[in-house]
């Protein structure tokens, strides 16, 4: 089992930003994505200066969709899950070939730590 720290995106404005701006993401880091309920959690590219793997979570923690490779010049194209989801995650690119993540996956979440643990 992997265990990454985790940074939270748990505002609206928090949510809004995600790793846009950013020119790197620290070693075994990643951005999780926390709403109140079930919804369809778009991602885009805007402002983006790396490609990432987007993961999408229902309340149970469940792979319900992925992503690989997202670059920033897709934008402005939005990516959504096949079904609503309750958290995602943003990773560096590579991430979701590196713990071999699938539908229907299970991930284990510390939120007391910050670990995220595949």
């Amino acid at each position: 089992m992997k265990s990454y720290t985790l940074l939270l995106a748990d505002t609206k404005e928090k949510r809004n930003a995600g790793l846009s701006g950013k020119d790197s993401l620290p070693t075994n880091t990643v951005l999780l994505f926390s709403y109140e309920k079930n919804e369809r959690c778009s991602v885009w590219m805007k402002n983006m200066k790396l490609s990432i793997d987007v993961v999408w979570l229902d309340d149970n923690f469940t792979v319900v969709d992925l992503k690989e490779g997202l670059s920033p010049d897709t934008y402005p194209k939005a990516f959504s899950p096949a079904s609503p989801c309750r958290y995602f995650i943003e990773a560096k690119e590579g991430f979701i070939q590196a713990n071999n993540i699938r539908i229907n996956n299970k991930v284990s979440i510390d939120f007391a730590n910050s670990l995220l643990n595949f």
